[in-house]
């Protein structure tokens, strides 16, 4: 048999994450443990309520809802690493704050 493929330990040395209401796992377990909720009103620079939006249910083509849980993007607005002040406008959001918690 090759030897290449024989599974072979590893160590998991770090783990990272952003989610709804916190900036670490940690503060998210507390979040939940103490019967927190992450969940609110989604702020209008996120959600276009003129496009989106209907308080009535079953329109087509709109959400009913205006709230959700919400990861936190202010990190995302401040350049670090190798992604100058300038440069960061041409980048996802998404993508900046994936490469800040890597």
């Amino acid at each position: 048999m090759n030897t290449a493929f024989r599974p072979k330990p590893i160590a998991v040395i770090a783990a990272a994450c952003r989610l709804p209401g916190a900036k670490t796992l940690e503060e998210f377990w507390r979040l939940l443990s103490q019967g927190g909720d992450a969940v609110v009103r989604v702020p209008d620079d996120r959600f276009d309520r003129t496009l989106y939006y209907d308080s009535k249910k079953g329109v087509v083509g709109k959400s009913y809802c205006e709230k959700a849980a919400l990861i936190d993007w202010s990190e995302a607005e401040a350049p670090g690493g190798c992604i100058t002040g300038q440069d960061i406008k041409n980048y996802d959001t998404v993508h900046v704050l994936l490469c800040k918690v890597a």
